[in-house]
């Protein structure tokens, strides 16, 4: 646990809470597995999901349309690699590469996602 020296606003160290961070960490988890024996392309593949998240890779290279309607969360989406446009039926979109995130409001009931390349994505949501 670390926070690479970050200070607060008055330039003194942030507090760590370690305590709290040890109370959090499950020792006992079994690691994500990070090799899928067959990508799916076009559909989530479930990484990880608890009683608290579920973690999604997407690997698209054609428009997929995701609904939100049955669970009334907020999604993240993390563009690991290519270029995407997340478009909702409220707006025209926001377009992700490698590295960039953004958070779908959960007043939104879906979202397309559209490659400008085979891209892969990680969403994650509550």
């Amino acid at each position: 646990m670390y926070d690479w020296d970050r200070v607060e606003a008055n330039g003194k160290p942030r507090e760590l809470h370690t305590e709290w961070a040890v109370e959090a960490i499950d020792f006992n988890a079994s690691p994500i597995n990070r090799e899928h024996s067959q990508i799916k392309l076009n559909e989530p593949q479930e990484l990880r999901s608890s009683p608290y998240f579920t973690l999604n890779r997407l690997s698209i290279d054609q428009s997929v349309e995701r609904d939100f309607f049955e669970h009334d969360t907020f999604r993240i989406y993390f563009c690991i690699e290519g270029k995407v446009n997340i478009s909702t039926d409220e707006n025209e979109g926001v377009t992700l590469t490698a590295g960039e995130l953004v958070l779908v409001p959960a007043s939104l009931h879906s979202a397309t996602l559209i490659p400008e390349i085979s891209s892969n994505l990680i969403e994650i949501y509550i």
